[in-house]
Parts: structure tokens; C-alpha cells; sequence
């Protein structure tokens, strides 16, 4: 019982404090790196949204899920961790980086992933691609 007047405290104190997720102006929060995240959305929503739409997916919907991901973006960190990458991942696999790069923050192991679905999709055939799967340096980089 203890826990749950705790718990209900807790709540009370968040929703009635002056620091709640309610009362946060994002934008201004954020400021540029919203704003550049804003752009790139509206830079790129008429080529993305008959690709989305091919698949069924409401393009604004998929723009708020990457969204938080363009906030934080940064270009200059993303040249440091691509590199990174690049010279780990390409020598040693995701045993030697797996972390998160680019606007969307993919990693390796996601990107691997994507391949294998791919070399088994039908598209695969269609456009008469497929993806080096085997494990070595030529096939990573």
C-alpha cells in the first residue's frame, strides 16, 4: 500500500509540476536542430510520400517516426562515427561497431538485416539483385 501512495505521489508531482513533458515548447527547446530536422522533412516529403503510399504507410506517420532521429542529427558527428564504421565494421564485422549512423540512424547489424530480407523478398528477383551476405571484408564494404 506504501508503494502505491508513492507511486500516486510521484504522478500528482509530475502532472502538476512546472517542468512537465506538457508544458515544454519543443521548438524552442530544441531550437536549430528542430528546425533542420523540420526542413529536411518538408525538403523531402513529395519524393517520399507515393514511395510510402506503394506501401501503404501514411507518409506523415512515418515522418514522426523519424523525426526524433532528425533532431539528432548532427552532421558533423555523423562524419566521425561514418568513419568509424567504416574502418571498424568493414574489418571486423558488428563485433568491431554496431552502433547507430546516418539521418536515420541505422546500425550494421540493422542494415545486414535489411539485406538478408531483401535477398529473400521478391524484389530481389525483380530487379535482379542480391545482396553478399558472407561474412569477409569485400562483402561489408
Amino acid at each position: 500500500m506504501k508503494n502505491v501512495r508513492q507511486c500516486l505521489m510521484l504522478c500528482i508531482l509530475f502532472l502538476t509540476g512546472s517542468g512537465t513533458a506538457f508544458s515544454v515548447s519543443y521548438p524552442k527547446e530544441f531550437g536549430d536542430d528542430w528546425t533542420s530536422a523540420v526542413q529536411f522533412i518538408d525538403a523531402h516529403h513529395t519524393a517520399w510520400k507515393p514511395l510510402f503510399e506503394e506501401f501503404g504507410v501514411d507518409a506523415r506517420l512515418a515522418e514522426a517516426i523519424v523525426f526524433p532521429e532528425l533532431i539528432r542529427y548532427s552532421r558533423w558527428q555523423d562524419e566521425i562515427e561514418t568513419a568509424a564504421v567504416n574502418g571498424l565494421y568493414v574489418l571486423q564485422g558488428t563485433s568491431g561497431a554496431n552502433f547507430s549512423i546516418g539521418r536515420f540512424q541505422m546500425k550494421p547489424s540493422f542494415a545486414e538485416e535489411v539485406e538478408a530480407a531483401w535477398n529473400q523478398s521478391a524484389l530481389a528477383k525483380e530487379y535482379g539483385f542480391v545482396f553478399n551476405l558472407q561474412d569477409g571484408v569485400e562483402a561489408r564494404r
